[in-house]
């Protein structure tokens, strides 16, 4: 339906119009309908409407001044005049402002209005075809656009479009500016085509250039400087563009990776730019911090061969390495294998490829695992795509294994030597004493160096480091149970100095004992009244 507003300083008139003339005869609709000219041209910024029927004279802003208000700012608006004086001088003015009909209050009939809502009517309609051809057109110049733009960054061909966008140069003293924005979401081409789109119609007059790279999944920007931009001025570009970029992929910061390029003078080098932004991009994987884009720049590009890190990574003998360290059945092994293997995870190799090495691991150890319940080979890749940091997928994989361990260790698939089986046993008997390591070697008949070597080989940490692991565990387990005072817990595991217990409880918890309860305190409490509100509803 054309949206209508009716302009009038009388009331009467307003609502005769409103409520006598057929609307919907003519695709019609009035939206709203006003007093003056300056009370409805502050609504036509929100209603926009297609049509304005409007009174020549009219207090504080009359009918002819308001029609040419109306031309300035909205030039596609068809308007009527309506008017008490049969007044060429008037209607000739009205229709050069660009009235397509004038109405007489004193002598309109049903067939006048008819013919003139009938004419108004065609003038839209031949406006909407109009429209449609010149959409159109600027799709297929946009289409245009980004061919030769993707041409010039990717395509060896030669093509028209590539050689007229790569013969582009910023001029003696200018340069370009190359933004990559890349969903971790993978995006498909239909969404980056209608994002390119939407952004040559919202910011057209900073760019010509937007285009859509289909098989890397991102949009890119370029942008012209009239000279160098500075180092401060790529920062306030890379910040205003993130946003924008963001709020075009509705998405939070950790779901988009947004890269910029170094400034270059002509689009003929523009596959470096390209490198250089999806380096960028890539950087917020293994960075840990909140910045909003990243440049191509070290250290967050610093590879010495991209190439060949990101080709073949998990090659056969490295996850032979893997398998074997699983066949073991030692945690140890495999965290110690982890460690090694994702260190090869730094910048300059693509997260798609980490994401492929860390899923085929998992896949690896569910494998192991022999759960007949765990996900199918290939379906970690799946749960992986969405996770935006290294960091994520490191935990991933560890958490992965500390569920292995357990089901081995259910199955009683750790083969400890026995005199380290017998020497964990007599620790956890023996908490509330002083555990020395000459005693527990005497205890399994080794000597002390001899005991040390394959207890720290067996369990992956030293006996001290051991002994305080299991005393902390239990003074944990004392205070959630909550039957002993705080300086009971602390001699029950073995320590009869209670500053020293709390220092070492904290170092190891990140709280002091006390701290510790009120937080289990409070999370029962929040736990109870969870419970009760679900009961209630």
């Amino acid at each position: 339906m054309w949206k209508v507003i009716i302009v009038d300083d009388e009331v009467l008139v307003r609502r005769g119009l409103s409520l006598t003339i057929p609307w919907s005869k003519y695709d019609m609709q009035v939206v709203g309908d006003y007093s003056n000219g300056a009370k409805a041209l502050e609504a036509m910024a929100y209603l926009q409407p297609d049509v304005v029927i409007t009174d020549i004279r009219m207090p504080h802003m009359d009918g002819l001044t308001f029609l040419k208000k109306i031309r300035e700012s909205y030039p596609e608006t068809v308007s009527v005049i309506l008017s008490c004086h049969d007044d060429f001088a008037y209607a000739k003015e009205a229709i050069h402002l660009g009235a397509v009909n004038y109405l007489l209050k004193t002598s309109m009939d049903e067939t006048e209005v008819d013919l003139a809502l009938s004419k108004v009517r065609q003038s839209l309609e031949k406006r909407k075809s109009v429209d449609a051809l010149l959409r159109q057109a600027e799709q297929v110049r946009s289409l245009e656009r980004q061919a030769g733009l993707r041409a010039a960054f990717k395509s060896d061909l030669p093509s028209a479009s590539a050689a007229a966008i790569s013969g582009r140069s910023a001029g003696d003293s200018g340069c370009f500016l190359l933004l990559m924005a890349k969903p971790v979401h993978s995006a498909g081409s239909g969404a980056l085509f209608a994002g390119c789109r939407q952004l040559e119609q919202l910011y057209g007059r900073e760019s010509d250039w937007y285009g859509a790279l289909d098989e890397e999944g991102c949009l890119l920007t370029v942008l012209k400087y009239s000279g160098t931009p500075s180092s401060l001025e790529i920062q306030r570009t890379g910040h205003i563009w993130s946003g924008r970029l963001l709020q075009l992929f509705d998405c939070g910061r950790e779901e988009l990776y947004v890269g910029v390029s170094a400034p270059f003078v002509s689009l003929a080098t523009a596959r470096q730019a390209l490198e250089e932004a999806g380096r960028g991009a890539e950087a917020f994987f293994y960075d840990e911090g909140e910045r909003s884009f990243y440049t191509g720049e070290a250290p967050y590009a610093a590879a010495e061969d991209r190439g060949a890190m990101s080709g073949a990574m998990f090659t056969a003998d490295r996850r032979q390495q893997f398998l074997e360290a699983l066949r073991t059945r030692s945690p140890q092994k495999v965290r110690a294998e982890l460690q090694q293997l994702s260190a090869l995870w730094k910048p300059g190799v693509s997260s798609a490829s980490v994401k492929e090495m860390a899923a085929a691991m998992i896949d690896m150890i569910r494998l192991e695992c022999g759960d007949p319940q765990s996900s199918p080979m290939g379906a970690a890749i799946s749960e992986l795509r969405g996770m935006s940091k290294r960091s994520e997928l490191v935990s991933r994989i560890g958490r992965e294994i500390d569920a292995w361990e357990q089901r081995v260790q259910a199955s009683g698939g750790f083969s400890l030597r026995p005199e380290i089986q017998k020497a964990v046993q007599y620790i956890q008997r023996h908490l509330q004493e002083e555990l020395k390591m000459q005693d527990v070697a005497e205890h399994v008949e080794l000597s002390r160096s001899h005991f040390s070597a394959l207890f720290k080989q067996a369990l992956d940490k030293t006996f001290l480091e051991y002994v305080m692991e299991k005393r902390m565990e239990r003074a944990m387990e004392l205070i959630r149970e909550g039957r002993k005072k705080m300086y009971e817990v602390a001699y029950e595991v073995g320590f009869s100095d209670y500053k020293y217990f709390t220092r070492c409880f904290k170092e190891h918890t990140g709280a002091t004992p006390k701290e510790w309860r009120e937080r289990l305190a409070y999370e029962a409490m929040a736990g109870s009244a969870q419970e009760t509100e679900v009961r209630q509803g």
